[in-house]
């Protein structure tokens, strides 16, 4: 059987990309769940945080709904974002822009799907997500 030539790009929000793919011009299709629901005491930064991530990336979709992780419900809004680009660039605003909206909205992990393969995990130290609210 033949080798598939799907790249997993998710794996590359913790991990290096490897230098013979890393000035490729690839397209993008990228999906993110912000949650909606803020951490008690806190003020809900999530509207600014989806206007942020759709301006940085030239513009996407984005529509409300309903997600459910690890036992609880919360309402989500869900980013849609179809680009080109070098894939070190891509990859690289990604990463700036998902570890600024688990700070900013104080989550413990973050949700993204890149070319259909998915990331769930923490963009930042653990020393500093043990701080936010649970």
């Amino acid at each position: 059987m033949g080798e598939s030539d799907t790249v997993d790009y998710a794996k590359f929000m913790v991990q290096d990309i490897p230098d013979e793919i890393r000035g490729n011009e690839v397209h993008f299709s990228i999906e993110i769940s912000i949650v909606m629901c803020k951490p008690k005491g806190h003020f809900s930064r999530a509207p600014g945080v989806v206007l942020d991530i759709l301006s940085s990336f030239g513009g996407g979709t984005f529509f409300e709904g309903q997600g459910y992780w690890k036992g609880v419900q919360e309402p989500v809004v869900y980013i849609l974002i179809s680009t080109t680009g070098r894939t070190e660039d891509i990859i690289n605003l990604l990463r700036s822009k998902i570890a600024s909206a688990q700070s900013r909205l104080k989550q413990q992990e973050a949700f993204v799907k890149i070319n259909g393969t998915t990331f769930v995990g923490n963009m930042l130290e653990e020393s500093v997500t043990d701080q936010f609210p649970k």
